[in-house]
């Protein structure tokens, strides 16, 4: 099976905007890729928590991985400078230079900014220069612009599939998403890793509270999906969904399961891919970004610009979207790869 060396930031005193450090924010994607990788059957090792740089590097090497993946956060010399994802691998590295491209790929479906995932050869970063094995750092998003920073917070799980689809790929695998094998209750679970899971109940909203049976914070709709983090208590399992803990119902939370069969070794392919087709807007260079502002609730995304209009998705307090063209009280926006209409009441032009 293909073998992954996962190198999330150690860099705790990069501050975000979001009160976190960006090690810390950058655990939370990895530990919604673990899962991932497992249900893809890719072996992977994460770096140890605290190491430097060069001791991250030393046991990849001494590992035999096929790729070694940094994950981080970046910041502009001028806060609030500059925005978008990049990814870096070294200058001559031909499978390097692949895996970049496709975690681009993968991030143009998703970033608010389709035009601004990029790939970006380098001679100069410790990580890709000491490897043994194709390398590729993904600098995530810019922590200390507020657009960015606010992706990051709404979008861990989509940023962490994005990196395992690149990967499956990469591997010639057919990605397989997080609950494909189906799933089961998650009373009586017991805890030994990180999994995601979904919202199971019967169509309403599922509430997620501060602690067990506590205050409510907020709802998630129904078959939303989120990480298990820990051992259930008192008949609730502790979740994380993108950037926020709290604690679910176990009856109502199903824990997605891992496939019974093992593939075969897979050799990389040497041919690179055809990447998938964005849906980018139409007139990129002229959009407008808002950011949805509501009481706390999601804001639905419709088809039609009327209250009556079929909802395509629930968008989260704080998402940014494109806002392409107005309709009267509607807005026409483009959000984690859909299009539709959504109401102005509740989203601040930036």
């Amino acid at each position: 099976m293909p073998r992954v060396f996962l190198s999330p930031s150690q860099q705790t005193y990069n501050q975000t905007l979001l009160g976190v450090n960006e090690a810390q924010l950058m655990s939370m994607i990895a530990d919604a890729m673990e899962p991932l990788l497992q249900t893809n059957e890719i072996t992977y090792s994460r770096v140890r928590e605290g190491a430097t740089p060069e001791q991250a590097i030393a046991a990849a090497n001494a590992g035999g991985y096929d790729v070694y993946l940094g994950i981080h956060s970046n910041a502009s010399p001028v806060p609030g400078g500059a925005h978008g994802n990049r990814n870096y691998f070294w200058a001559t590295s031909a499978n390097g230079k692949r895996l970049a491209q496709d975690i681009a790929d993968e991030f143009s479906l998703i970033y608010y900014d389709p035009s601004r995932t990029t790939i970006v050869p380098d001679t100069t970063r410790p990580e890709l220069r000491r490897r043994r094995m194709p390398a590729v750092i993904v600098e995530t998003a810019f922590h200390d612009n507020e657009m960015d920073a606010r992706w990051m917070q709404t979008n861990i799980q989509n940023i962490a599939e994005a990196i395992v689809k690149a990967l499956a790929r990469y591997f010639g695998i057919t990605y397989v998403g997080p609950c494909r094998h189906g799933d089961a209750p998650a009373t009586g679970h017991t805890f030994r890793g990180f999994r995601w899971a979904r919202a199971c109940t019967d169509g309403g909203a599922l509430n997620i509270r501060q602690s067990p049976n506590g205050p409510v914070m907020f709802t998630v709709p129904a078959n939303s999906q989120f990480i298990v983090t820990g051992q259930e208590r008192d008949g609730f399992t502790p979740i994380r969904i993108n950037f926020w803990n709290g604690w679910a119902a176990s009856q109502y939370v199903c824990i997605c399961r891992l496939p019974a069969p093992v593939r075969p070794p897979i050799i990389p392919p040497v041919v690179t891919p055809v990447p998938p087709i964005a849906p980018i807007p139409p007139n990129l260079p002229e959009f407008k970004i808002g950011i949805i502002r509501t009481n706390g609730s999601n804001l639905n995304l419709r088809a039609e610009p009327s209250m009556s209009g079929q909802i395509i998705a629930q968008m989260p307090n704080y998402s940014p979207v494109l806002i392409l063209s107005e309709v009267g009280d509607w807005y026409y926006v483009f959000w984690n790869g859909q299009l539709g209409f959504a109401s102005k009441e509740w989203i601040q032009i930036q």
